[in-house]
């Protein structure tokens, strides 16, 4: 694993913080989250992921791509 991808590792946590940070649960915890919101950035974090890990694994089962 080079600098690079560090890199992007950090950012990829910055990315999942943030999205945690925003559901603000702790005012409201019975608030609703679109699913689409959640299919969205969870398929965003798999992939960004996927594109880190490739040169390093090989992946086999499902496509998480939508």
């Amino acid at each position: 694993m080079n600098r690079n991808d560090l890199t992007r590792l950090v950012q990829l946590r910055e990315f999942s913080r943030n999205f945690h940070e925003s559901l603000d649960y702790r005012g409201n915890p019975i608030k609703v989250t679109l699913t689409k919101e959640v299919v969205e950035f969870t398929a965003s974090l798999i992939n960004s992921l996927d594109d880190i890990l490739r040169d390093h694994v090989t992946f086999e089962g499902g496509n998480e791509d939508s």
